[in-house]
């Protein structure tokens, strides 16, 4: 999520992963050192192959958007990526967006509604 800080990054997963009853896949956890020392397009391709396994592991794909004026190129790819395979993809946004209406089965305004409803499928 470019523009956010690390904690803003991370700190909705945390509040998901106490919010939800099954296991999560969190696809910022990473070894430690695991993309130094690679060059730039190694790296893309260490995170972009990397999230399209952890899409194609999960059953729902919970995706956030609601820091508004933010970069979230990667989170529309992987909501897309996750259309396209056929997954449940579930989004947060604070304001709705025709993009997510029409590429999610849900779209809500609260982590918590939308974490209650992963919950009861």
């Amino acid at each position: 999520m470019e523009g956010c800080t690390e904690r803003e990054a991370t700190e909705w997963r945390e509040r998901a992963k106490g919010l939800l009853k099954g296991p999560t896949i969190d696809p910022v956890t990473t070894e430690p050192g695991l993309l130094e020392g690679l060059s730039e397009w190694e790296r893309a391709v260490e995170i972009v192959e990397g999230d399209i396994v952890d899409i194609q592991r999960c059953d729902v794909l919970l995706q956030d958007f609601s820091l508004l004026n933010r970069q979230y190129i990667g989170t529309a790819f992987e909501t897309r990526i996750g259309y396209m395979q056929g997954k449940m993809v579930v989004a947060v946004h604070p304001e709705g967006h025709p993009w997510l209406t029409y590429h999610c089965d849900a779209v809500f305004r609260r982590l918590e509604d939308a974490c209650e409803f992963i919950n009861r499928m």
